[in-house]
């Protein structure tokens, strides 16, 4: 435990070096670089506590080297000299721009890479009719060019308006974003297009042969994982039996449970239209055997309703994968006594308690067996589901990337998504607390302690103004509820009508 908490905290210790690097390229997520980089102890820890010894040099270097390429080859865009949107900012004086003088902006002083003329601000200015959205300033900045004003008619009208106006006058120019922010008053931000043209990005014979490498190489990791974990009171039999032939079970489960949420949010992209990389698992030679796939958009959002059914897609596929290989995982699965040792993340005397859901499908796929003194030995597929289900309800948090956070945030917008994040962080560091002091398990109170640093806010949509319907408000009530459920523990008088 010691040495994974070192591990995650290193972790999050690197995560806010990358946040905070002016160089880095925007090109691929803070999140991908940072477990590129923690590859090699993620490694060394995992082959340690799996086989109880140090790997080798044979493992250690290529490891090494292979972090050390794939960071580079995803943050190449910085290595070849290309400016990103963050060093564009650096330039002080620009910032410094006062939006209220009146001086005529010359070209030169626009901070934006696409410079606007005296002749181009007075068509951008007309973009704007009175009656859709009054015009107020026009504010330069590095990032772009803000125009602040009052919205005076249904914001997706309003939208469609200017963004229609604008590409007739500047054609492909700009990005048009009309955000709110944590103010009442929505803006429209123009943002330089650097691609000047068609946005299409098709995938090589390349993408699609790492894309079968990488599947083949998770279905053997995770196979060899399944084969150590299947033991003679699973298999009935202590005969050498092949990995590909004893470990199926489990891949399949680990496999079908990680790759369920970006399956679910390649189907509401294709739905919308949207532009999306392939889907590339990722392999470790060590527990679990695969740690999830990947999967890129390369279109920008164009409102938050595409940005709530990517999060509802993701969120309840995974759930309903995961429930499904956890119930053929727990029929499978034999019941011991409860004891000091069993927790969470004890496999072999697990206690299913400290989720509402769990315990309900624990006690609809067990019945009678699981009583108020017992607790379960884990099956290897419901060790793969039970890992799926843990990542699923971390995946539901309210946060930043995670789909609970693109459900909150376009279901309640950008202010609403950093209240509701807060008030969970509170909820969960008084859970952890309170569960630490009764029983003396800090798991929970460690697992709140690290989502602190978690953000809150999540990314814009281009059209963050205009709200979803009503019939996607119920549905992300009814998820957000299912989240309430897995994080609610079991106890009290619940836990004797559950008979638990």
């Amino acid at each position: 435990m010691d040495s994974w908490l070192a591990i995650i905290l290193s972790g999050m210790f690197v995560y806010w070096l990358l946040a905070r690097d002016p160089r880095r390229s925007n090109r691929t997520s803070t999140w991908v670089l940072m477990l590129v980089l923690m590859l090699p102890p993620l490694f060394t820890v995992g082959f340690l506590q799996v086989y109880k010894k140090l790997p080798s040099y044979y493992w250690i270097v290529p490891i090494w080297l292979g972090s050390a390429g794939l960071y580079w080859w995803l943050n190449r865009p910085l290595l070849k000299g290309k400016p990103s949107q963050a060093t564009e900012s650096e330039n002080p004086d620009r910032s410094e721009e006062s939006p209220e003088s009146k001086t005529p902006v010359q070209p030169k002083q626009v901070a934006s890479l696409q410079q606007i003329s005296n002749e181009e601000e007075v068509q951008l200015r007309e973009c704007f009719p009175w009656a859709v959205y009054f015009l107020d300033s026009i504010e330069y900045r590095a990032q772009g060019i803000v125009c602040r004003g009052k919205l005076r008619a249904n914001a997706e009208d309003a939208y469609q308006t200017v963004t229609q106006n604008i590409q007739e006058h500047f054609e492909n120019r700009f990005f048009v974003l009309f955000q709110s922010g944590f103010s009442d008053r929505p803006f429209f931000v123009l943002v330089p297009n650097m691609g000047q043209g068609s946005n299409v990005k098709k995938n090589r014979p390349l993408h699609y042969m790492l894309m079968v490498s990488s599947g083949i190489l998770a279905w053997a990791c995770a196979c060899q994982m399944g084969a150590y974990l299947m033991e003679p009171k699973f298999t009935g039999s202590t005969a050498a039996i092949p990995a590909a032939a004893q470990g199926w079970p489990y891949a399949l489960t680990l496999l079908g449970t990680l790759s369920a949420r970006d399956v679910g949010r390649w189907l509401a992209a294709r739905y919308h239209q949207l532009q999306t990389g392939l889907l590339y698992f990722i392999p470790l030679p060590f527990f679990p055997g695969s740690c999830g796939t990947l999967m890129q958009l390369r279109d920008p959002l164009p409102h938050r309703r595409v940005l709530f059914d990517l999060g509802l897609c993701g969120g309840a596929v995974s759930l309903f994968a995961s429930l499904v290989g956890l119930w053929w995982g727990l029929h499978l699965s034999p019941v011991v006594a409860l004891s000091k040792t069993s927790g969470i993340l004890n496999f072999q005397s697990c206690d299913p308690r400290f989720s509402l859901l769990l315990t309900i499908v624990s006690k609809l796929a067990l019945g009678q067996k699981l009583g108020p003194d017992i607790a379960i030995s884990l099956h290897p597929v419901a060790v793969a589901a039970y890992l799926g289900f843990l990542l699923t309800a971390i995946n539901l948090l309210p946060f930043k990337r995670f789909d609970g956070g693109n459900i909150v945030h376009a279901m309640y917008g950008v202010r609403g998504s950093v209240i509701i994040g807060q008030v969970t962080k509170t909820l969960l560091l008084i859970l952890g607390f309170v569960q630490y002091r009764f029983s003396g398990q800090n798991g929970s109170l460690i697992f709140a302690i690290l989502l602190t640093f978690f953000p809150t806010v999540s990314d814009p949509t281009l059209n963050d103004v205009a709200e979803i319907d009503g019939r996607r408000d119920i549905m992300g009530f009814v998820l957000l509820a299912i989240a309430v459920l897995i994080f609610m523990p079991v106890g009290g008088q619940m836990a004797s009508w559950l008979g638990v």
